[in-house]
């Protein structure tokens, strides 16, 4: 079911630094991450609600910020013909994705929300797939989407609000840190999107791996 977002600004849970830690944990995963078994569970089905969100047509310049190896920037490439970007911080990502890389019109590079490598208003729409609570700074990772995407353009961009049991395993093996994110509050993500310039910001929720997932759409 769709929800509109309140402007105000909901609970956030914070993670300490963690940033060049997430880097570097991506880098060793570069070369075997699509052969985990989260790829078709999770991200695949996550993809698919991002892409039906997204609604890409003929032609139009699509940025995908946390990309990881490509696999939601590949499918939006190939649906009309669109021409998407791919940009990820972690440089071993981003040569996985480039290996598979099937058209002209799609591209990847290196790159971190907060400072994304490309000039103002030139993308029609930009996604973003269970990264933002990676981002060093979300709130400068928003402005950045903003800046790099042109007025009347959207934003789609999903992300968990509750981790569900997905986190506690992955903690006790010892794959991620203690102080992992915890999933995002709607309404903070919402107003994230709305003080960066987004506006016709709507959230739908959804139940996955005993977790929900959040998929946020926005007009620019």
């Amino acid at each position: 079911m769709d929800e509109r977002v309140p402007t105000e600004p909901g609970r956030h849970h914070e993670r300490d630094g963690g940033g060049d830690w997430d880097v570097d944990r991506f880098n060793r995963w570069g070369a075997r991450y699509d052969r985990s078994l989260f790829q078709p569970l999770f991200f695949a089905r996550v993809h698919l609600m991002i892409t039906a969100a997204l609604s890409p047509t003929a032609g139009e310049r699509i940025i995908d910020v946390g990309c990881g190896t490509g696999s939601l920037t590949l499918r939006i490439s190939s649906v009309a013909g669109s021409r998407a970007t791919g940009v990820d911080p972690a440089p071993a990502m981003v040569r996985a994705a480039r290996r598979k890389r099937r058209a002209e019109r799609t591209t990847f590079a290196v790159g971190a929300a907060e400072a994304l490598p490309f000039s103002d208003s030139i993308f029609d729409a930009a996604v973003s797939s269970v990264s933002a609570h990676h981002w060093h700074d979300p709130g400068a990772g928003f402005r950045e989407l903003a800046r790099v995407v042109r007025p009347g353009g959207r934003l789609v961009v999903a992300d968990c609000t509750d981790f569900g049991p997905i986190v506690g395993v992955l903690r006790a093996l010892g794959r991620v840190p203690r102080d992992h994110h915890q999933g995002w509050d709607p309404a903070h993500l919402g107003r994230l999107a709305y003080v960066a310039g987004f506006h016709r910001v709507r959230v739908r929720h959804r139940r996955m791996l005993g977790g929900r997932i959040i998929v946020l759409a926005a007009r620019r």
